[in-house]
């Protein structure tokens, strides 16, 4: 495509869709009558009309910014950046990145994927359709939020890398096999980080002893513990007073940080990709 013909489809593409789809619908309206003839019309007149003055009187506008701009200064713009076509690459890249992701998930993660998923969606559309038919009744739409934002939570976790990407304090770390927790930590004791080398301890709120990174002079501690039902393990951060164990005051005192949000996120990613090594390593150990 030459440069000029470039520069046309970038100043005029949303004028040219919009008056096809203004000359198509009109047409449509002449041979479908009923409901789906008025349903189009509506379309016609409420959307595709103010579509196409909108984008016309916007392209002109910029055409004319671009022309004045390059008799003032002699520069022609010749960053031309097609928005829907990054927004499509965009969508087409989210698409190939969750299949990936799919593809690294165990035989039940793979069924709570799909598990949350479902129940996810039908809870967001059953929220929505439920906030709108209460929304005189202020207490229901609160309800019904709920639902909705339950819905997108389930939604979200049911893919490890978008659960790492949006939620800020914990780390999901999917894994192939039956390691339990002690083979995890045999491994992760070989494996230096920046907060050391982790111990065992019990704490507050979980049955079993976890994996634990800090000591019980540091505010914040790190855990690593397995989920239940599925193959994963979590890491995440806790106050150290949940601590029933008193851990040697030596460890990493000196190198957890500021407790501030920046430190909490950089210790939860480095300490995921060193869980995501040893659970690579010990499932190898597990599949010899």
């Amino acid at each position: 495509m030459s440069n000029g013909l470039k520069r046309f489809f970038y100043f005029w593409r949303f004028p040219l869709i919009f008056f096809v789809l203004f000359w198509v619908l009109l047409w449509l309206t002449t041979k479908v009558n009923g409901d789906a003839g008025g349903i189009l019309s509506a379309i016609w007149l409420f959307i595709v009309i103010p579509g196409l003055l909108f984008f016309t009187i916007r392209s002109i506008y910029l055409w004319i910014r671009s022309v004045v701009t390059y008799h003032r200064t002699g520069i022609r713009d010749e960053v031309l950046v097609f928005s829907e076509v990054d927004f499509m690459c965009g969508i087409i890249d989210a698409i190939a990145d969750e299949i990936d992701s799919i593809r690294e998930l165990s035989g039940s993660m793979k069924l709570r994927y799909l598990g949350f998923r479902i129940v996810g969606i039908g809870l967001v559309i059953a929220g929505s359709i439920g906030a709108i038919l209460c929304y005189p009744i202020l207490l229901l739409v609160v309800i019904w939020s709920l639902v909705i934002i339950a819905g997108a939570t389930l939604w979200i976790m049911a893919n490890p890398s978008r659960y790492n990407l949006r939620v800020s304090g914990a780390r999901m770390v999917p894994f192939h096999g039956d390691i339990a927790i002690d083979e995890l930590f045999n491994v992760l004791k070989t494996i230096s980080t920046s907060l050391g080398t982790p111990e065992m301890a019990n704490v507050r709120g979980f049955k079993n002893r976890v994996i634990v990174y800090g000591s019980s002079s540091d505010a914040y501690i790190y855990v690593v513990y397995r989920a239940h039902l599925f193959d994963y393990y979590y890491v995440s951060t806790i106050a150290s007073y949940s601590l029933n164990d008193e851990l040697p005051e030596d460890s990493n005192s000196d190198k957890i940080g500021d407790g501030n949000i920046q430190d909490f996120a950089y210790y939860l990613d480095e300490l995921a990709d060193t869980v995501k090594e040893a659970v690579a390593i010990a499932a190898v150990d597990f599949c010899q």
